[in-house]
């Protein structure tokens, strides 16, 4: 079980294109747009396809992929059936996912990606 980062989606900040694409190409961005929420649509699929976008240069980026990598890792274990790492799952991917670690043959520090956080945010530190 490996995670690997994927490039899978292609962001276009709409300062950077407003600043540096030519109107009339900028238009034409739109019209892929439109193309593709219509495709969607057909598809029976959400015509929108919401994200949060993190960038690299800020803070957040590497505990953001170190959160994902062990969505990732933790649903790998469980369609394995492997029981080691001790995970507990409730909920399911559309809904809410509760993941339980235990601290016994874990691949990963669960809670490495929390404690960065906390750090960058200033919560849960004790004041």
């Amino acid at each position: 079980m490996t995670f690997k980062r994927e490039e899978r989606y292609i962001v276009l900040k709409r300062t950077d294109v407003n600043k540096y694409v030519p109107p009339w190409l900028a238009r034409m961005l739109d019209d892929i747009a439109y193309i593709i929420y219509e495709g969607r649509l057909k598809d029976g699929r959400s015509p929108e396809l919401n994200s949060a976008v993190v960038e690299a240069d800020w803070p957040e980026y590497e505990p953001v992929w170190a959160m994902i990598q062990r969505r990732v890792e933790a649903e790998q274990l469980k369609e394995d059936g492997s029981p080691q790492g001790g995970f507990q799952y409730t909920g399911s991917y559309e809904g809410s996912m509760s993941i339980s670690a235990q601290p016994q043959n874990l691949p990963f520090d669960a809670d490495e990606p929390y404690r960065i956080m906390a750090q960058l945010t200033g919560l849960g530190s004790e004041d």
